[in-house]
């Protein structure tokens, strides 16, 4: 009997993922150089990915223009398009709107001003807007809850100064507020989020003699400050990323450069700012973006052991597995997919190529890859308090861009996995690859049904659960990949297997 994986998930709840998972790399190429690259995973399974087209104009000048390239979910092409205009142009994090379009920030040479731009599922220009201040935004547009955009950046308040910048636009780029906020120690910011509160965590950087710490702002909705904290470690520290936890508190990655316990970060923060845990992973020593899973799970890339890295730890900083691809390559940004896997870029030394990896959700991309070893070191950070000054100030405008079309070049590895999820309980299931017989052992369930499901969701075998081990006969089944799904009538617990003969 046949029945669609639509009816086993209906069967055996939305706790696991029902299906396939598409995992490839996929190198892309132009004849341009190509400068910083981000990337963003699409609710349909697409993906989308940003990057500076550098070339020389007829007078020996580089030029710097947009180029922007949407993918499906094996790699292949389905549009790239570049973005010029009058100056030097950059638009990276791409992200996807509540509308289902794509939102890009980046600075235009025109005083490195803060430009976002909007573009539709199809490549086609929507609108451009240009901050009057505010400069060298780092991190994504984030979208607030009113769907309007909060840009991190910059604001120079001499010509040696900079404060931390929050920048808040309606819907369509239109300026609605925005605040510096600093001292004459202070500089740009690495990133915003819009908190549960409609409030804003935002990062800054305190710079004293050669040693840079960051600093967290907390603000209201309409860019009050209600808290400011340093965070004090030798050398020079650089946030990427930050999330609120479950708990109302925080998550913050941060790479450390220099001096000792050197490499990744992460810290937990409680809702004040104060330090929960912080934890130092110094074989990625360029640690960048995490994401925090719907079970509170951690997922964080970065540079080391040779390669670009991926990693997981469970809520409290402990590793669970690591990944690492490629040995030219240097991660940038990192994203769920919308099959539960992850979205990775990278780029080359060399500035000639891109790769994206698109993994399962344990973190197999079927390509190159290996297990690194990484070691966890647990640092002290000194915690303090700031006080800064606020500056009401900024304005936007229209910018022109044109568009038109882009050839790219990609050379693809790519396959699909079965997850393998074991999101209740651990079960012996052997022996896996099996040939004509396939055993299990699962006393957790008294009663309830198996499924075995092939890599196209069709159910091959059914049955009922009996207490203790339990043989099934698999000679039927051909060569290949498939999963097992236990059913109690109210949690179950997937498990891949092979055949193999």
């Amino acid at each position: 009997m046949k029945r669609s994986i639509l009816s086993v998930c209906f069967l055996i709840s939305v706790v696991t993922n029902c299906f396939s998972q598409t995992m490839f790399q996929g190198r892309y190429s132009g004849g341009f150089e190509i400068g910083s690259s981000t990337s963003t995973a699409m609710s349909d399974g697409s993906i989308v990915f940003s990057y500076e087209i550098i070339t020389t104009t007829s007078g020996g000048q580089p030029d710097v223009n947009i180029g922007l390239t949407r993918i499906d979910s094996m790699g292949n092409f389905i549009w790239s398009k570049e973005y010029s205009g009058n100056a030097l142009e950059s638009g990276n994090f791409p992200k996807e709107t509540s509308d289902g379009n794509i939102i890009l920030v980046g600075p235009s040479s025109l005083g490195d001003r803060i430009l976002l731009t909007k573009i539709d599922m199809s490549g086609n220009l929507m609108w451009s807007k240009l901050a009057t201040v505010g400069s060298y935004p780092n991190s994504p547009a984030f979208q607030t809850h009113d769907g309007g955009f909060a840009v991190a950046g910059s604001l120079q308040t001499s010509s040696s100064t900079f404060d931390t910048y929050l920048y808040r636009t309606d819907s369509t780029g239109n300026f609605l507020w925005g605040f510096g906020y600093g001292d004459s120690t202070t500089a740009h910011s690495k990133f915003v989020i819009e908190t549960s509160d409609h409030g804003f965590l935002l990062s800054g950087s305190i710079q004293i003699f050669t040693q840079e710490d960051f600093m967290l702002i907390k603000t209201d909705s309409v860019g009050t400050i209600e808290w400011a904290k340093q965070y004090e470690r030798p050398q020079l520290d650089i946030p990427y990323s930050a999330h609120q936890t479950g708990d109302g508190g925080y998550l913050v990655s941060f790479n450390g450069i220099g001096g000792t316990n050197a490499g990744l970060y992460l810290m937990k923060l409680f809702s004040d700012g104060t330090i929960d845990w912080v934890k130092n992973y110094p074989e990625i020593f360029a640690g960048k973006y995490s994401k925090i899973t719907k079970n509170g799970d951690i997922v964080v890339v970065g540079s080391g052991l040779g390669s670009f890295v991926l990693m997981k730890t469970d809520s409290m900083g402990n590793i669970i597995w690591d990944k690492k691809y490629s040995n030219r390559m240097s991660a940038a940004t990192l994203d769920f997919a919308s099959d539960s896997g992850y979205v990775m870029i990278a780029t080359n030394p060399t500035f000639d190529t891109l790769m994206i990896v698109k993994t399962d959700v344990n973190g197999n991309s079927g390509c190159e890859e290996v297990s690194g070893s990484i070691s966890v070191v647990y640092p002290t950070i000194t915690e303090m308090d700031v006080v800064l000054n606020i500056t009401p100030t900024g304005g936007s405008s229209i910018y022109n861009l044109v568009e038109s079309n882009l050839q790219m070049n990609v050379d693809l590895c790519n396959t699909t996995s079965v997850p393998d999820v074991n999101s209740i309980r651990e079960f012996e299931l052997f022996p896996n690859p099996a040939n004509e017989s396939l055993s299990f052992n699962f006393n957790s369930y008294q009663t309830g049904s198996f499924y075995v499901v092939n890599i196209l969701g069709d159910i091959l075998m059914n049955g009922n659960l009996i207490s203790g081990t339990q043989n099934l006969d698999v000679s039927a089944l051909k060569n290949g990949i498939y999963m097992i799904k236990f059913f109690d009538g109210e949690s179950s617990v997937n498990k891949k297997f092979i055949i193999e003969r």
